[in-house]
């Protein structure tokens, strides 16, 4: 697996990887809403050229309301397009947190179950 894409900024930097059965991005640093602009793309670029994304929060800092509700929105389109988006289940504390706070924790109208289960509920200590 080559690096496909990597950013680096002040407050969040990310890495795409194109791998034999998904894409897999690495988020690190503040998903805040000075970032979102940018998850909001590299989300979108890969839910457009790929049938399985495979998400890494690595390093996490902070999150807020809005890369949550991001990661929510993708996972949705992913699973009406019949694709698969999965995030690392073991979530930096201040991320669970977040998401807890956010009323996230169980998204009970997602609908989603098995192998393509709210990446929002998965949640370890790490």
């Amino acid at each position: 697996m080559g690096v496909c894409d990597e950013q680096k900024g002040e407050m969040m930097d990310y890495t795409v990887q194109d791998g034999a059965e998904a894409k897999n991005i690495t988020f690190r640093g503040d998903l805040t809403i000075q970032s979102a602009g940018q998850v909001r793309r590299v989300l979108r670029e890969a839910l457009d050229s790929c049938r399985a994304i495979e998400i890494t929060l690595k390093d996490i800092e902070s999150i807020d309301l809005s890369c949550i509700q991001l990661f929510c929105a993708a996972h949705k389109t992913a699973f009406k397009a019949d694709k698969r988006l999965t995030l690392d289940a073991a979530l930096p504390e201040a991320a669970a947190r977040a998401i807890e706070q956010a009323g996230f924790y169980c998204l009970k109208a997602c609908g989603n179950n098995g192998e393509n289960a709210c990446p929002m509920t998965r949640r370890t200590d790490g």
